[in-house]
């Protein structure tokens, strides 16, 4: 018999989810993570993961007045004149994103991970965006590309079990969930555990579900998404 979570455990397993981009062609299903915007989403009002603040006051400008498309020009041509100012660089891709101009957006960003190769949002951002106007395979190449280069390259493993899922290789993403929670770090293992909860529960293994929120409540008792 599935034991039944108690009522702390079943609040967690709704909405157990950890953000992580989701990066699928902009055709695809919604399928959004928590407060995780979807492609969608990010094509039309939703601010870049690595960019936030830095457009905070164009966020709010009215598409229909026109705005943002000079907005846009006076920032390309700053940005040309301070190419190296990363700031600058995050809210001009903001801003491309908004007139839905998403090719231009990864050039931008490009320029960015290139200044600040380290900011893994801003990698992730460039993934999400390629997945939307080119397509899953590429996403995966994009996530490929960066997981080599980076220092730590968990925030892309994360992003490829994701993309692994939403494809529907469903069991195989959390076969590799459960392959990288015997190397991972401490500091890593309670994410990844409340990642597969919410794909066991996806799978309708409850009692799976439940004890990797356990582990998590045993190992970190303050964590706040298991409470």
């Amino acid at each position: 018999m599935t034991p039944t979570p108690r009522p702390h455990l079943a609040g967690l397993l709704r909405r157990a989810a950890v953000c992580l981009p989701l990066i699928l062609p902009a055709a695809a299903p919604a399928a959004t993570l928590d407060e995780t915007p979807s492609i969608d989403g990010l094509l039309g009002t939703a601010p870049l993961m690595g960019t936030e603040g830095a457009g905070q006051g164009v966020v709010s400008l009215p598409r229909s007045l026109g705005l943002l498309g000079a907005e846009e020009e006076t920032l390309r041509q700053r940005a040309e004149a301070d190419p190296r100012n990363i700031a600058l660089l995050k809210q001009l891709a903001l801003v491309q994103v908004r007139n839905g101009h998403p090719e231009a957006a990864i050039e931008t960003l490009e320029k960015v991970h290139a200044l600040a190769p380290q900011d893994a949002m801003i990698a992730l951002d460039i993934a999400r965006l390629v997945g939307a106007t080119q397509g899953a395979p590429a996403a995966r190449a994009a996530l490929e590309r960066f997981r080599t280069a980076a220092a730590d390259p968990f925030p892309f493993e994360l992003a490829l079990v994701q993309l692994d899922h939403d494809a529907g290789a469903t069991s195989a993403a959390r076969a590799r969930i459960a392959q990288m929670l015997t190397t991972a770090p401490e500091a890593q293992k309670g994410r990844l555990r409340l990642l597969l909860a919410r794909y066991l529960l996806a799978a309708g293994d409850t009692a799976g579900a439940a004890a990797q929120v356990e582990s998590v409540l045993v190992s970190e008792p303050a964590n706040v998404d298991a409470l």
